[in-house]
């Protein structure tokens, strides 16, 4: 059996439907199984109570567990140190730890590439309390595996997003919501350039990390490998949305820290015999549709 914590969340929603329709036993696992479609199998789990993690695992005994749960937030106000620890890092060691009394045979951990440090500079810096959190929840998991026999696998998602995205926050959601309300998306420069990958493919990513041999103790980076500014994915957005306006670039000041990220895509398809299946343009098209008919029909 197989547990997915954060299965509401983008990639967990996507990612449970994937695992059954190939034949997976899945348990979603979330703090609101509410928004879940009828028939899963579900259990309600907060990863930051750690005797209710232990129990809910105890009592699951799944064989994988898929940890997606977690706060996924770019911001750097300070406010945002004690909940990205709690949630992100606390809760991820709560997972590792129960995992490892159950004996579990894998965890595929949910890291992030954007969000991570660079250390070509010989000192690498969390951008902020997230990247911190997600950094600091990757060394323990790679300890885990190295010192205790847990076998870890994480991967490293780019920028994901697509139908379900609900998270107003993120970019591409706001562009479209806000463009459909008749308002006008006040933004960054927007020459932040990021690789873009459909969330489609990025579920289809962690089915194969689950299903894969020869993987533990690895660290893989997700992406499409096509890479494009914000301000050109929101321009194409645009004209999806046959917006009379565009958006105002500059209103909003540039994040500190914020840095592109390079992708080795051969190793990924090599390891995961994936490759992404849907472009650019696709999944934006894809995208603007589900927000236009305000449901989540359309993929």
């Amino acid at each position: 059996m197989i547990a997915v914590t954060g299965a509401t969340g983008l990639i967990g929603r996507r990612l449970v439907e994937l695992l059954g329709e190939r034949g997976h036993d899945v348990v979603a696992v979330a703090r609101n199984i509410t928004s879940l479609p009828s028939g899963l199998a579900t259990r309600t789990l907060d990863v930051t109570d750690r005797d209710a993690v232990r129990r809910a695992l105890a009592e699951l005994k799944p064989k994988v567990i898929v940890h997606l749960a977690g706060m996924v937030t770019g911001a750097r106000q300070i406010d945002q140190v004690l909940p990205n620890l709690q949630t992100n890092l606390l809760g991820t060691i709560y997972v590792l730890m129960a995992a490892r009394e159950i004996g579990c045979e894998r965890v595929v951990l949910s890291g992030t590439l954007l969000q991570d440090p660079t250390v070509a500079d010989g000192h690498p810096i969390p951008p902020s309390p997230y990247g911190a959190s997600k950094w600091a929840a990757d060394a323990y998991a790679r300890m885990f595996d190295a010192l205790f026999g847990l076998p870890v696998v994480i991967l490293r998602p780019s920028m994901v997003y697509g139908p379900g995205q609900r998270d107003l926050t993120k970019v591409i959601p706001y562009v479209i919501s806000t463009t459909l309300r008749g308002e006008l998306p006040q933004l960054t420069s927007g020459d932040w350039e990021v690789d873009w990958l459909y969330v489609d493919d990025a579920a289809a990513a962690f089915v194969a990390a689950v299903e894969r041999s020869g993987l533990d103790g690895l660290t893989i980076d997700l992406g499409s490998g096509q890479r494009a500014t914000v301000r050109n994915i929101v321009e194409r957005l645009m004209v999806l949305l046959g917006a009379p306006r565009q958006a105002r670039f500059g209103a909003l000041e540039d994040r500190p820290h914020e840095a592109s990220r390079p992708i080795d895509v051969e190793r990924t398809r090599r390891l995961l015999d994936w490759t992404p299946a849907v472009g650019i343009d696709a999944g934006l098209a894809r995208t603007v549709r589900w927000f236009a008919r305000g449901q989540g029909a359309a993929r």
